[in-house]
């Protein structure tokens, strides 16, 4: 059996598609979602309407626990 110094073609091709992967296609897919991050940075119409409408159920929410402790107040004020 006679041994060779190069190495079969197919360890070859699949090295070479490896070292394109790693030095090309993943530094491509990264630097892609980069950029769509950077795009989206800020919030959409859609999600400034939403953080509104929380917002304003919250002062609603507010406005309700305050008048029920006044409630409370005056009904053990009363019973004292």
């Amino acid at each position: 059996m006679i041994l060779s110094s190069q190495p079969p073609e197919g360890i070859l091709g699949m090295s070479v598609a490896i070292a394109a992967l790693l030095f090309v296609a993943m530094p491509a897919v990264i630097l892609h979602y980069v950029t769509q991050w950077k795009k989206t940075r800020g919030l959409s119409s859609e999600d400034e309407k939403m953080l509104t409408e929380l917002y304003a159920s919250a002062q609603r929410l507010e406005q309700r626990i305050e008048n029920l402790e006044r409630v409370l107040e005056a009904t053990e004020r009363s019973k004292s």
